[in-house]
């Protein structure tokens, strides 16, 4: 589809159930970057309306993964401005045109960026980066 913003990055697709689903950051200098996920289903593409919770000024989506009953996960991060700079792991659920945050465990006291999602079993599976104090460990989290 036709961009809504200055720019738009995809980073991440996943198809089931005869749609195609990308997420991604769209830039624009006015709100910064911000969440972006489109739908591609019925030959056109379709954006989602994504909660205004859905991370701060800097967002990103890196991963993106559908269950066996159509939940659509989406993973990132997103710039904790009001408490510092760090980033903070970022966990949408959608279902259709409705999409909520869950929000993931932060165990790092610098950043924690979610970089890819499956879903095996029921089970969500997510994984990525978390800082420590000055170094960067894997992050893996289960729900």
């Amino acid at each position: 589809p036709a961009a809504t913003s200055a720019s738009e990055l995809l980073d991440a697709i996943a198809v089931a159930h005869g749609q195609v689903w990308v997420a991604g950051e769209a830039d624009s200098p006015a709100t910064g970057g911000r969440p972006l996920i489109e739908r591609y289903r019925g030959g056109a593409w379709q954006p989602a309306s994504l909660p205004s919770s859905a991370g701060s000024n800097w967002t990103d989506l890196y991963g993106l993964a559908v269950s066996r009953n159509g939940t659509v996960w989406a993973v990132g991060t997103y710039l904790d401005k009001p408490r510092g700079d760090n980033n903070n792991a970022l966990i949408l659920r959608g279902r259709g045109t409705s999409w909520t945050v869950d929000r993931g465990p932060d165990p790092g006291s610098g950043g924690n960026i979610l970089g890819g999602v499956t879903v095996i079993g029921g089970q969500l599976w997510a994984a990525g980066i978390y800082d420590n104090g000055g170094s960067e460990l894997p992050l893996i989290e289960r729900r």
